[in-house]
């Protein structure tokens, strides 16, 4: 028994570095593509023995997957009526395509049909993923040296930001940079907690843990604490019968913000690190702000400065550019709502988020099953809300690719878990 644990614990720490690679874009030096492209790849190839395997889809995954097969080939549609040269958004929809219908569900066929994985032991790996990049963002923050000898094996992500010393603050975590994407990625594992039973312990740990390298990567996993806050208590007054994970939210979160706002507050000025009083004084910008009367951020009024309306036919149809020649954001907006519609226009808009809509409704519907409590499936549809908060400030659903590739490989998982096991019920008639 006690081989038979360490063999398992062993399995799934390997599982994790392996969905660390794939659900996260790391790009060493010794390859050509990064971590993420490069693995799924791999596994798109392998898929080729197991084609037969995606009958285990049903008709309402189909059209999951019918709906983004549509907003690729009308990508291409919008580049060819205008003459466009920009293939930056038909490589991204062609890429959802890849990775989240095809690569994802063949890994989670290996998982659930050779290596048994069951809902809980997936979201725990999934978690200890995150945890491992929560851990660099933690250790290439306060350990300068060890950031630097990180750089000797990969490539930061980011082109740095305008207060002097401050590049050191984005380039942390193992994708080299840190921004409001990474925040949003840091902040899915409490969303996704309370859909397993953990003893109250761990739940308060990983909470803080999670929590703390979401804050230091953005301000914007702000956002996150009152939507999650907000869905832990409709939970608690809708259903009879509470899970315990609810009840950990609604008593752990609080405390969770208070002791991570005080290691902020009151422990990060005692370390000497280079680049550290910039961060506090970054994180706390917000609140200092507001005691003056402000309830904006030098980030927040840059954006605003961002909005403009644009052409009648750009804004119906778009201009089938996504970034400039030289890449940089079209017509010099980052604002995500308005990035789309200059692509595409609002019909383009409308079918993007349908698609993602349609996928977290069919997400949503299957973990009723597989949750570890009634209502805890609304976790997952509150992020949902939560990105298309964060869709204004930029492009979150192509950038915070990390934390939909889990869910996407949650989505898989179960659709495989239910395919194997109708098909194990008609065998034994």
């Amino acid at each position: 028994m006690k081989l038979n644990f360490r063999y398992g614990f062993f399995i799934d720490v390997i599982v994790s570095i392996i969905l660390l690679l794939i659900i996260f874009p790391i790009k060493f030096y010794v390859l050509f593509l990064d971590s993420s492209r490069a693995t799924y790849f791999l596994v798109v190839v392998s898929s080729i023995f197991f084609v037969n395997k995606f009958q285990l889809y049903s008709r309402g995954d189909f059209y999951v997957f019918a709906s983004f097969l549509f907003l690729f080939l009308y990508s291409v549609f919008v580049i060819t009526i205008n003459g466009a040269v920009d293939l930056t958004f038909i490589r991204i929809s062609f890429e959802f395509l890849l990775k989240y219908f095809i690569a994802l569900f063949f890994l989670a066929y290996f998982l659930n049909g050779w290596l048994g994985y069951k809902f809980d032991r997936l979201v725990k790996v999934l978690l200890f993923a995150f945890f491992i990049q929560a851990t660099f963002i933690y250790l290439m923050l306060i350990f300068p040296s060890f950031q630097s000898f990180i750089f000797d094996y990969i490539r930061a992500g980011g082109l740095g930001v305008e207060i002097e010393g401050a590049w050191r603050l984005r380039k942390v975590g193992l994708t080299g940079w840190a921004a409001y994407d990474m925040a949003v990625n840091m902040v899915l594992p409490l969303f996704i907690l309370p859909l397993i039973s953990i003893k109250k312990r761990w739940f308060f740990t990983l909470y803080i843990y999670f929590l703390g390298a979401a804050f230091i990567s953005g301000r914007t996993a702000f956002l996150a604490i009152p939507i999650i806050y907000f869905i832990s208590v409709f939970i608690y007054l809708k259903y009879s019968y509470t899970p315990k994970s609810v009840r950990n939210v609604l008593l752990i979160l609080p405390f969770c913000c208070f002791v991570v706002f005080s290691v902020v507050a009151f422990l990060l000025p005692v370390l000497k690190v280079d680049g550290l009083d910039i961060l506090i004084e970054w994180i706390l910008e917000l609140f200092v702000n507001f005691i003056d009367g402000d309830i904006g951020t030098s980030s927040t009024n840059k954006l605003f400065t961002m909005f403009f309306v644009p052409e009648v036919l750009t804004f119906l149809f778009g201009d089938g550019y996504y970034v400039t020649s030289e890449g940089g954001y079209y017509m010099g907006t980052d604002v995500g709502y308005l990035r789309l519609i200059l692509f595409f226009g609002v019909v383009g808009v409308l079918s993007f988020m349908a698609c993602f809509s349609l996928f977290f409704i069919r997400l949503t519907k299957k973990l009723k099953f597989y949750a570890c409590g009634p209502g805890t499936e609304l976790y997952v549809f509150s992020f949902f809300i939560f990105l298309l908060i964060v869709n204004v400030k930029g492009s979150i659903f192509i950038d915070a690719i990390p934390s939909l590739s889990a869910l996407f490989l949650i989505y898989n998982f179960l659709i495989v878990s239910k395919g194997m096991l109708d098909e194990s019920l008609t065998r034994g008639r």
